[in-house]
């Protein structure tokens, strides 16, 4: 879990990789990353959203080399490719299928919960009902990566999603993934 203080008000604003981060992490003078293990509002996201949205951003919108980031070199290990570029190639199917072999090495692949006490936690806040007022405007998306076309989601793959992401599913009181596969969209 990363912590924001919000230096205005001093709330303490829990989130993760995929979860708002670049939100907070853009706005200096409103926002300070600290070092703490307790937040008053811990910010999450639907597991299979995130799931789509790593995929989208680490495979699809940023593969530059010259700013390979740990998370690319940890899949680029594990899919046995070279070039960041290549990542780009790489369907959704296939980042689920080597989930399970990087999920605990790298933040951006970790459940939600896994860094949290449940203990210090002060109100858990979905993403999907838009952010909090910090008294700051946050409506710009940042690294958004919504101009990118969702795939076609099969069944195992939403399976696969379901068993990587339990925890959270059960926990931040999401149901698990659709029953049903999905067909390409441009949302």
């Amino acid at each position: 879990m990363i912590v924001f203080e919000h230096l205005g008000t001093k709330q303490l604003i829990g989130t993760n990789y995929k979860v708002a981060y670049t939100q907070f992490a853009t706005r200096p003078k409103t926002f300070a990353e600290v070092k703490t293990t307790k937040c008053d509002v811990l910010l999450v996201r639907n597991p299979v959203a995130r799931c789509l949205s790593t995929w989208k951003d680490k495979c699809r919108a940023a593969v530059n080399p010259a700013h390979v980031q740990w998370c690319q070199k940890e899949l680029m290990r594990e899919l046995n490719i070279d070039a960041v570029e290549s990542l780009a190639g790489v369907s959704f199917e296939r980042f689920v299928d080597v989930l399970p072999k990087v999920l605990l090495r790298e933040q951006h692949f970790w459940p939600q919960l896994y860094a949290v006490d449940p203990d210090v936690v002060g109100k858990l806040h979905r993403i999907e009902d838009g952010l909090p007022d910090f008294g700051v405007d946050m409506s710009e998306q940042r690294n958004s990566t919504a101009h990118i076309p969702n795939p076609a989601i099969t069944w195992n793959v939403l399976q696969q999603i379901n068993g990587l992401y339990l925890i959270d599913f059960q926990l931040l009181g999401y149901k698990a993934a659709c029953p049903r596969p999905t067909s390409p969209t441009s949302s």
